[in-house]
């Protein structure tokens, strides 16, 4: 929930924020110590204020995190989405506030690699369908080939007897 202040978003203090996010407090301050280039806070005298939209980020991060994601992997995502929107070079630091969550397109940018996941399976689904396929074609096959012989050696044996 967003406070307001003569129309403006309140800057959040960390208890604020972590109230926002919904989430227990060693897993906000975890989040807010490792990734806080990424996200906008301003120093005041007496304490750190967070950005209202720093809440939807930390929960954006703490989600990865229970996808299985490490630091590494979201600092590479985060540090090339910041570079892409804020015309930056590789090497070169990002500005000291920059809001983390631009949920359109960084949302998207965050699911590009579970799309291409999922390219992968549906491939993999597509050709192991078609050994499936063809796997029972040639069981069906060997069965006829069977019931062939099996005629062929009963008639073998009457012919015998």
């Amino acid at each position: 929930m967003m406070h307001a202040d003569n129309g403006e978003a309140k800057w959040l203090t960390l208890p604020e924020l972590i109230q926002q996010a919904d989430l227990g407090e060693p897993e906000v301050r975890h989040i807010v110590d490792q990734f806080d280039r990424f996200l906008a806070y301003r120093q005041f005298s007496d304490s750190t204020r967070y950005s209202p939209n720093t809440a939807e980020a930390v929960v954006h991060i703490a989600s990865l995190y229970r996808r299985g994601w490490r630091t590494e992997e979201i600092m590479e995502v985060l540090t090339s989405v910041n570079q892409e929107e804020d015309g930056t070079l590789p090497g070169q630091d990002p500005p000291e506030t920059v809001d983390l969550m631009a949920p359109k397109d960084q949302g998207s940018y965050l699911l590009l690699p579970s799309l291409k996941l999922v390219q992968t399976l549906m491939s993999n689904i597509t050709t192991l369908t078609t050994k499936i396929a063809a796997a029972m074609a040639e069981i069906i096959n060997l069965r006829e080939e069977n019931r062939t012989l099996r005629t062929l050696l009963t008639r073998y044996r009457n012919l015998e007897n």
